[in-house]
């Protein structure tokens, strides 16, 4: 192995030597000057206490081999190593030996490195050998490290979620598991062989591969350069001289493995990885055909693969449709543009953010009967549900869905496409509505005409003997009293059938609706105050004006008062009727809220149908509403009911406003 020693000697004296051989030989500062040294008081045989005290070691006799070339007196310092890095980034020490890495060179210029060394983990015998850094992912038993050392770093960063035990000194971190306060030790290769030895630690054995290579340097204050080439001129001089080898060889060379079994071990690796590589080209050149041929068709099934997934991305961005995949517990996973624009929000990131999709549904169970569905039989098609946008308004969806599972059979998220029916449906419903009224209408007209001819004669002879008659005693007077009452209301009755068969044309002139809606008020507030009724009112200021019939509009206002008025009734607690007025897009919109029991789901789809009503024969005709939907209709308005979420009844109009001002 001579050779290869006069090859290495050869190469450092032409990097190292030979500059300064050609330079001026002034590179070092004459003068004395004392520089301060520190390191670890523990960290043998780099640098340690003697029994007496004294400080010694490789770096030791080094550093002070470096101060008498360069013309400088040390003065070292060996304490804790956490008090040693902290005084070196204060300034108060000039030059420690340590580990090169990227954090430290934020603060540290780094001279020719000393030595490579590597760290092991030690254990106990019969403990578990680990082959890598990573196997410490798994190691859930606590790994004792040297507290601010180079290991501590680099493990807290990568595996903070580890148990780790800290110790003073790496020497103190064997000793730990030699008392059993700990399973692994993580140290350098050449401290841990040294402790060993120098300590009789017999149960200690090294218990991994070779882990985290790393140079080992005298490091500087970051800018200070004329230090640093000071000390680079000297170790390049003083490795020249043989002081290093010398040094080396005092200190460490019995912890390392000599050149030459090294040498031997590569020759037989070299050797094995021969005859391997002969294999593999072997293969290389079976497998060459089949591999091309797979490449090609993989290219091929690649290109399909992005054409279709460019496909599924113009289908999810320009589709009309709403596409949205969430999680069971409400999170959007994703939703596309149709989606964001439906719901009411204005960007994805709203949506993303939270559990939004269990926002999106007007009842919440409904959400609930989907996913029971879905987990029962993981797909679902065309079901229709109620959802609403962000502000509130509701809409008609009409969905289909389908799951993914896990390994488990458990739900991870379902997919949904759906598709806002909310017009279609209203359209429909205004469609069956007119074509129903039309139709009625023409009965009705008919009906109450062919009524009304006896009706006449009937009521004014009845009226003609109660006013001219005198000879009659009061029991037949009684008996023809209520012939006349049962008369008249059959009257009322037709006149009000007639009134809704003609469809009479609006006289529309501009009303303020908040003072319309005072007046219709005023009316009733006696009879408020007697029934013991609350009446709220949110009225919008600066409402623009409405071109409506006003006799016709305040019919229809009256009709949902007595409405409300009636379901309140009996009931115990607050009875309290709610008006509001607001602008809503080019509308007028008018909201009656009662606190009534509401309208039961079964027939709120009934009860603008003529002569649909849930009160006694006595108290009304079931023309109220259906009157009024009517009239709201010839106005190019619009009227619906709905029951809110406190309970209740909810009457919603809306009124156009004069050429969409």
């Amino acid at each position: 192995m001579r050779w290869v020693k006069i090859i290495g000697l050869s190469i450092f004296i032409s990097l190292f030597i030979i500059p300064y051989t050609f330079s001026d030989g002034k590179h070092l500062k004459k003068s004395k000057t004392v520089i301060v040294y520190g390191g670890d008081y523990d960290y043998p045989p780099f640098e340690y206490l003697d029994e007496k005290g004294k400080p010694c070691g490789f770096n030791i006799e080094l550093i002070k081999a470096v101060g008498e070339e360069a013309g400088f007196d040390v003065e070292i310092r060996l304490e804790q190593w956490p008090d040693i890095i902290n005084e070196f980034k204060d300034g108060k020490i000039d030059v420690i030996a340590m580990f090169r890495s990227k954090e430290r060179l934020k603060f540290a210029d780094y001279a020719i490195a000393n030595t490579l060394l590597y760290h092991l983990l030690f254990s106990k015998k019969g403990e578990k050998y680990l082959s890598s850094l990573d196997s410490l992912k798994n190691v859930k038993d606590t790994i004792i490290l040297q507290k601010e050392a180079y290991p501590y770093s680099v493990l807290s960063s990568k595996y903070p979620g580890n148990n780790f035990l800290l110790a003073i000194t790496e020497t103190d971190a064997l000793r730990m598991i030699e008392a059993g306060k700990g399973k692994y030790a993580l140290v350098s290769n050449i401290v841990g062989y040294y402790t060993i030895a120098n300590n009789d630690m017999k149960d200690i054995v090294r218990a991994s591969a070779p882990l985290l290579p790393v140079e080992y340097c005298f490091a500087v204050k970051k800018g200070n350069t004329l230090l640093l080439e000071n000390i680079n001129q000297s170790l390049a001089i003083l490795a020249s001289k043989g002081v290093i080898s010398a040094l080396d060889q005092k200190y460490l060379g019995k912890y390392k493995t000599s050149a030459t079994e090294a040498v031997h071990k590569l020759g037989w690796v070299f050797i094995t990885l021969f005859f391997i590589l002969l294999l593999v080209i072997f293969w290389i050149l079976v497998l060459k055909k089949v591999v091309t041929r797979q490449t090609k068709q993989l290219k091929k099934d690649l290109e399909m693969i992005k054409a279709s997934e460019e496909r599924y991305r113009l289908l999810f961005e320009e589709t009309k449709d709403i596409i949205y995949t969430a999680t069971p517990d409400g999170k959007f996973l994703d939703i596309n543009p149709a989606g964001i624009q439906a719901f009411g929000y204005s960007s994805k990131e709203d949506m993303l953010n939270g559990l939004m999709e269990k926002e999106i549904y007007w009842n919440p169970e409904d959400r609930l009967k989907i996913l029971s569905l879905l987990e029962k039989d993981s797909f679902i098609n065309d079901y229709e549900v109620e959802m609403q946008r962000k502000d509130g308004e509701k809409l008609v969806m009409r969905i289909t869905a389908t799951v993914t599972r896990d390994k488990n059979g458990n739900i991870c998220d379902y997919r949904v496409i759906a598709r806002d029916v909310t017009e279609q449906k209203h359209i429909g419903q205004q469609l069956i509505q007119t074509e129903k009224m039309a139709a009625l209408g023409e009965l009705i007209s008919g009906v109450a005409h062919e009524i009304n001819n006896p009706l006449t004669a009937m009521i004014g002879f009845t009226e003609l003997i109660l006013t001219t008659n005198d000879k009659i005693d009061e029991e037949m007077r009684g008996d023809v009293q209520k012939i006349y009452d049962a008369a008249m209301r059959v009257y009322k009755i037709t006149t009000g059938l007639l009134r809704f068969s003609r469809k009479e044309k609006p006289v529309k002139k501009e009303i303020q609706i908040n003072k319309l809606i005072e007046e219709t008020i005023s009316m009733k507030d006696y009879y408020f105050r007697v029934r013991n009724i609350q009446v709220r009112k949110l009225l919008e200021e600066g409402l623009p004006p409405v071109s409506i019939d006003e006799n016709q509009i305040e019919q229809v206002f009256l009709n949902i008062i007595n409405n409300a008025e009636y379901a309140m009734g009996e009931k115990e607690g607050d009875k309290i009727l709610t008006i509001k007025t607001s602008l809503w897009n080019n509308y007028v919109k008018i909201e009656f809220m009662d606190t009534g029991p509401g309208i039961p789901p079964e027939i709120i789809k009934k009860i603008f149908d003529p002569f649909f009503t849930t009160k006694p024969k006595e108290k009304g005709t079931g023309l109220g509403l259906s009157v009024s939907y009517g009239i709201i209709k010839e106005h190019g308005g619009e009227i619906y009911a709905e029951n809110s979420r406190e309970g209740g009844a909810v009457f919603t109009i809306l009124l156009p406003l004069k050429n969409g001002q």
